[in-house]
């Protein structure tokens, strides 16, 4: 599995899928007016924990992802102001 990036949920009820999905087409929209093709995210899941959770797509990786932390954070956030923060967090090597 690639590197994984990890949207902070705020104090706000999570959204539901349908949100996510949303979300997910905006950053993925947003990513590629600005992104080699490759860097995009696979769809935004909701964890146990309310977290948004994105995993960065085949052949990219958070430190890709990361390197567009703005365009990613501004394309969320016009679907929820309550999106604080993106940060990487590994959960394996591929």
């Amino acid at each position: 599995m690639p590197w994984i990036g990890k949207i902070r949920w705020g104090g706000n009820p999570a959204p539901n899928d349908l949100v996510c999905r949303r979300m997910t087409a905006a950053v993925n929209i947003a990513l590629h007016k600005v992104a080699p093709a490759h860097v995009r995210i696979d769809p935004i899941r909701r964890s146990p924990k309310d977290n948004l959770t994105a995993a960065a797509a085949l052949r990219a990786d958070a430190n890709m992802l990361l390197a567009f932390k703005e365009t990613i954070l501004q394309a969320a956030r016009n679907h929820d102001q309550s999106i604080v923060e993106i940060r990487a967090n590994e959960t394996g090597n591929g």
